[in-house]
């Protein structure tokens, strides 16, 4: 991440947004709390304003509870209605006529029977909620759901028990007009003409929606009011606040009745009160923004620009401009680091120029891998030497001196580099057999060393290559001498043991390999009868055979007298290993024209087989278990194959036949 872009981050962090964070926060926090205040006191004003029309039927209470205690009534409850008829009567429409929401009075016996009534429709007739009604106390008072039955308009029943002149318990009602409690109930609101309180029976009736009363199925609630919540309401909890459907408000029971009173207010009536308060609070927040982003680019301006001319200076100096340096600053801890930058940079060029003068007059050929630029430096003389594509060289992935070596030195060559890359070693040496430009071959020793930066990672690879082709061709003159058998110019035993250990060290994990251990079957009889002379001519033949059947896929070598050995890494001749041991033993038994004895000798062998990593990756182990697999074909007839078999089963079968 570049440091602009940091300490962009740091000064909004740090400044802005700690700003912004909060000024939110408290928006949501002060709309959300104004919010919950005034759905509380919706809740409290429609609660108290709901009480207060509740006041209409404890009215009717006070009044029902005296005519309860009356001589009269009591006998009427009791039966005696007839008898007393007149002053019944006389008392019922004394009270009837000084309240006009008053339209009836009644007086019902134990059964609710209605024994007396100033609305003749209604006599004799037995009221119809009676298993309700039964459940009053004597000391409470009944408030029957909204009807139009028997009268002219919708009305309530508020009734109350009474022990009648013979004990038996009877019910005086007060028959009282639904509208005049509607009209009301429309004049009433706590707070403005926007607020409304409704009252709700327990069939789901109400008054005063939109002014008017409504039926069951003809309105919609603005909450839902569960029989749980209204049965939590109680003296210390005496309505529950919702904010639903747009409204903030409140509801409760009234009194022991199965009515319910709802108040509400609208929210967007209540959240316009708060419209002007939070318009100053944002003002107040943007100007805290515009005053913290001021500030904040003053900061940034005083530490970025400095920093973005040292930026443009080194991009021109990455650009190859050996000329440019970092400028002067008037911030005396920028002009002090430009100082010593420029320092150091003076020093890095003379130390340069004197490495590229030391690499131009030295013999050996330098070379440089860039691992995080991925860019590849060589020395002249090292261009000239070499005809290598450098733009797309690569010490990591291959195509620079791997490119001119033989299969074998490539992979050793970039396992030396893989080593150095992974940091399992620090410093490699190796000689190598490379291709120049005149298309001729020449033994180069090289030297890489890994360079690691201070935080321990490493950087660059840099190495030295050496033309050391005189000595090497001497010295491998004098190790043929004493690697090769003189009469077969095949690997001795301990060179072909060296080279098939090399091999196995280099083998990649899915190859394959054989080892083929081949014996001549009787040579001492070719001896005694022939020979010494014709015996070293047959060695020959041999070898010469095996060298051809092997070709470049695999190496040979002689372990003495009659005993031969072959590495083969074709991977066609190892997929098909019994076609190809049986390919040598046909080409041994074709014959050898041996002048010398005047014949032609039919060459038998018998061959022995072991696979790598079948059999194991250890040299001397694979030639063991291949010569144990060619005395298993000594002791079974001759002249065949065998594949070794670790288990050492005597009765296999051999893998052919000669005949």
């Amino acid at each position: 991440m570049k440091l602009k872009t940091v300490f962009k981050i740091m000064i909004i962090t740090s400044i802005l947004i700690p700003v912004i964070i909060v000024g939110i926060v408290g928006t949501f926090t002060y709309n959300s709390s104004f919010g919950q205040m005034v759905s509380d006191e919706t809740g409290a004003a429609a609660y108290n304003m709901a009480k207060t029309q509740s006041l209409f039927f404890d009215k009717y209470d006070v009044k029902l509870s005296l005519l309860a205690h009356t001589d009269y009534i009591k006998r009427t409850a009791g039966g005696d209605y007839n008898a007393i008829k007149e002053q019944v009567d006389s008392l019922t429409n004394e009270l009837i006529s000084d309240d006009d929401a008053l339209i009836d009075i009644s007086v019902m016996d134990s059964n609710g029977y209605i024994v007396a009534s100033n609305n003749e429709g209604v006599l004799k007739d037995t009221y119809k909620d009676l298993e309700e009604l039964q459940k009053t106390p004597d000391d409470g008072i009944y408030i029957s759901n909204i009807t139009d039955e028997k009268y002219l308009e919708d009305v309530i029943y508020i009734i109350k028990p009474l022990t009648a002149s013979n004990d038996s318990k009877g019910y005086v009602a007060a028959v009282v007009s639904a509208g005049k409690l509607n009209a009301s109930l429309s004049d009433a609101a706590f707070y403005d003409s926007k607020s409304t309180v409704l009252f709700m029976d327990g069939n789901g009736n109400a008054l005063n929606v939109d002014g008017q009363i409504k039926r069951k199925g003809e309105w919609t609630p603005v909450t839902s009011i569960s029989a749980d919540s209204l049965s939590g309401l109680s003296d210390n909890n005496k309505f529950a606040s919702f904010t639903d459907s747009g409204y903030y408000g409140a509801y409760g029971k009234i009194g022991s009745s199965n009515w319910i009173w709802i108040g509400a207010y609208p929210i967007k009536s209540a959240n316009f009160n708060v419209v002007p308060v939070t318009i100053v609070g944002l003002i107040i927040f943007a100007m805290f923004i515009v005053a913290d982003s001021l500030i904040a680019f003053a900061i940034y301006r005083r530490a970025i620009t400095p920093i973005g001319k040292v930026i443009t200076a080194m991009d021109e100096i990455n650009a190859g401009d050996r000329s440019k340096r970092l400028p002067n600053f008037k911030a005396f801890e920028y002009q002090i680091i430009a100082e010593y930058f420029n320092a150091l940079l003076d020093d890095f060029y003379i130390s340069e120029d004197i490495h590229k003068t030391i690499a131009s007059l030295s013999e050996s050929m330098l070379f440089e891998w860039d691992i995080e630029k991925k860019s590849l430096y060589v020395s002249d003389n090292f261009r000239d030497r070499f005809d290598i594509d450098y733009e797309n060289a690569d010490l990591e992935k291959g195509g620079f001196l791997d490119a001119l070596m033989s299969e074998v030195d490539s992979r050793h060559f970039l396992k030396d580099m893989e080593s150095l890359l992974k940091g399992t070693r620090e410093y490699v040496e190796n000689e190598f057999l490379v291709k120049t430009r005149s298309n001729s071959e020449i033994w180069i020793n090289v030297k890489t060393s890994a360079i690691l930066n201070r935080m321990g990672d490493i950087t660059k690879l840099m190495g030295v290559a050496v033309d050391i082709n005189n000595k090497k061709k001497s010295s491998i003159q004098l190790s043929q001498k004493a690697s090769y058998d003189f009469l077969s110019q095949l690997y001795n035993r301990s060179t072909f043991l060296k080279e098939l250990q090399k091999l196995l060290d280099l083998k990649r994990v899915n190859e394959r390999y054989a080892v083929l251990f081949v014996d001549v079957d009787d040579f001492k009889f070719i001896n005694d009868r022939y020979g010494h002379n014709v015996g070293d001519e047959v060695i020959k033949y041999v070898s010469d055979t095996l060298k051809e059947c092997v070709g470049d896929g695999g190496i040979a070598g002689r372990f003495g007298g009659d005993e031969f050995v072959l590495c083969v890494t074709d991977p066609a001749k190892v997929n098909v290993c019994d076609e190809f041991a049986m390919s040598i033993i046909d080409s041994l038994y074709s014959g050898y024209n041996c002048e010398t004895a005047g014949v032609i000798l039919n060459i038998n062998a018998s061959v022995g087989i072991s696979f790598v990593p079948d059999h194991g990756n250890d040299a001397e182990k694979l030639v063991g278990c291949a010569d144990e697999a060619m005395y298993f074909v000594k002791k079974n007839g001759k002249s065949n194959y065998h594949i070794y078999d670790p288990e050492g089963a005597p009765n296999l079968d051999l893998g052919n036949t000669l005949t």
